[in-house]
């Protein structure tokens, strides 16, 4: 993962935002930002298919909608799956393939939860 200086400077200050309430200091957050993404630089990260899609399913008071989601569609396997939660508010992102994206859908309209198609991965 490679960052323009623009594109660095932008994500420490979106960083410094996010901890202004932890009263960070400006230098430990640019050393942090830096070791971060010399880690993910060093992985080695297979590009992906030009059919793959990020996919972002959203729903409230649903902390398991990950498991869920994997019950609602039996057989289909998602790919670099993370998880969060803020307060009530849970999200899976994931990697899918344009032959998946119908379950996906499908799915996340049977538990309940929305469902947004990003650009493509």
């Amino acid at each position: 993962m490679v960052l323009s200086s623009a594109e660095r400077d932008e994500l420490i200050r979106r960083v410094t935002e996010r901890v202004a309430h932890r009263h960070g200091r400006d230098a430990l957050i640019a050393s942090v930002v830096d070791r971060v993404v010399g880690a993910l630089a060093e992985r080695d990260i297979p590009p992906a298919p030009a059919t793959d899609q990020t996919v972002v399913v959203s729903a409230e008071s649903m902390p398991d909608v990950a498991s869920r989601l994997k019950a609602a569609m039996p057989g289909v396997t998602l790919e670099d799956v993370a998880v969060a939660s803020e307060g009530r508010h849970h999200v899976l992102v994931a990697r899918a393939s344009g032959a998946t994206l119908d379950a996906i859908r499908a799915a996340a309209e049977a538990i309940g939860a929305r469902i947004v198609l990003g650009a493509r991965a």
